[in-house]
Order: structure tokens, then C-alpha cells, then sequence
């Protein structure tokens, strides 16, 4: 009988560590949460660029500023990519690496026809 209330304390303390995970983000999506500002480079070899700001908020939103461009819309990581959906419009996936301990990130879209080059504020 003790052996099987232990087993049953064991099974249910593995139950509860897996799903304490389930609310809030982790790994790499804990990296990108914050404003980061820097350039977009866009164009025939990423020649354009312009300055950018963009947001990534906990609950899966994010906000850009680019110039004479605001856009919301939302973001994941999946299968070790970014998606980030803007409202009404289909997902782009940016491949990602983050510097600097992890306050410098480039995000480049799949096919390369756009990036992102920012730092944490």
C-alpha cells in the first residue's frame, strides 16, 4: 500500500511540474517579450532600410513602427521559427538568432526578402 501511495505522489508531482509550464512562456519566447529598435531592410538583396521598432507583448501580440507604417498582429515560435501574423494579412516565418546576450536579435523572413536587425531597449 505504501509503495503504491508513493508511486501515486510521484505521478501526481510529475503532473503539476508539467503543467506549471503551461501559462507563461518559455526558452526562446521569454527572449523575444520587449520593445526592440534598430533597422528593416527590405528589397531586391535587403537593399532598402529604414528604421523599425517592433514590440513583442506576453500574450502573444506585437506592435510595429515603421516609417508611415503601424502594424499589430500576433506572434509564435514554432518548430524553432518565428510567425508572426499581421491582422488580415498571412503569416510571414523569419528565421531568428539572438547576440549580445540575447539583446540583439535578427529576424529573417523565409525566402530572405526581408529582415530585421534590432536591439533591446
Amino acid at each position: 500500500m505504501r509503495k503504491q501511495l508513493g508511486l501515486i505522489a510521484i505521478i501526481v508531482l510529475l503532473v503539476c511540474v508539467g503543467l506549471s509550464g503551461c501559462t507563461t512562456p518559455t526558452g526562446d519566447t521569454n527572449k523575444f517579450i520587449g520593445s526592440w529598435s534598430g533597422t528593416y531592410s527590405y528589397g531586391a538583396n535587403l537593399s532598402r532600410i529604414v528604421p523599425a521598432r517592433i514590440t513583442f507583448f506576453p500574450d502573444g501580440t506585437y506592435g510595429v513602427s515603421l516609417p508611415m507604417i503601424i502594424d499589430n498582429g500576433t506572434w509564435d515560435i514554432k518548430d524553432g521559427k518565428l510567425d508572426k501574423t499581421a491582422d488580415g494579412n498571412p503569416a510571414v516565418v523569419y528565421s531568428y538568432s539572438f547576440s549580445k546576450n540575447d539583446t540583439r536579435l535578427i529576424l529573417t523572413s523565409v525566402p530572405p526578402n526581408e529582415q530585421w536587425n534590432v536591439t533591446k531597449q
